[in-house]
């Protein structure tokens, strides 16, 4: 049980639901992510994927099409943080499913605690990540939504938010490739 309240983290509310870990599955489970090994097919398309991805996010981002280069980007950070969690349960019956940023976040914090890696990097991308969602899902599926608080801000306003949430994403998946490539290493590699 999460207690109700503060978030460990930052100010966000929680509610009452199961842990996290409770969410694990078999580990062949069709939508668990395919975990990296050295010299693999799964490691040679993601090299190949992620080098497309960084020019179609340079792509889209250079054309104004920021809502492409943020969902690229959550992709990618999801990607991350899923790889450092598999790398943390390696050898584990048990692993999450690929599903969503926040999904992957909640793995992240859940599987660092239980296996006391937590340092304070850990606190400060844990809390940039969990302060970029929403802005991340504001931009996804709000652009045209028109709330109170939103009611004045112009189509001008609207997509300098856009373009805003677009560089702190790309500032973000640097940062998360960074932490996470220093803390793991691909079965196999001697």
């Amino acid at each position: 049980m999460i207690n109700k309240g503060k978030g460990k983290y930052n100010n966000t509310k929680t509610t009452d639901r199961k842990p996290h870990n409770d969410k694990k599955v078999d580990a062949s489970n069709p939508k668990v992510r395919v975990p990296g090994e050295k010299t693999s097919i799964q490691n040679n398309r993601r090299k190949e994927l992620y080098t497309k991805g960084f020019n179609q996010i340079r792509n889209a981002y250079d054309k104004g099409f920021f809502i492409e280069s943020i969902t690229i980007i959550d992709s990618m950070i999801t990607d991350r943080l899923e790889a450092y969690v598999q790398f943390l349960l390696y050898g584990e019956d048990k692993q999450f499913k690929s599903e969503s940023l926040f999904n992957a976040l909640m793995s992240f914090g859940s599987v660092t605690k239980e296996k006391g890696v937590r340092d304070e990097e850990f606190k400060q991308i844990y809390n940039k990540i969990e302060s970029w969602v929403p802005k991340r899902n504001n931009a996804v599926h709000e652009f045209v939504i028109i709330r109170q608080e939103s009611l004045d801000d112009s189509v001008d306003v609207r997509l300098q938010k856009l373009k805003d949430t677009a560089d702190e994403g790309l500032l973000l998946v640097r940062l998360v490739m960074s932490y996470t490539s220093k803390r793991t290493i691909t079965p196999n590699e001697g």
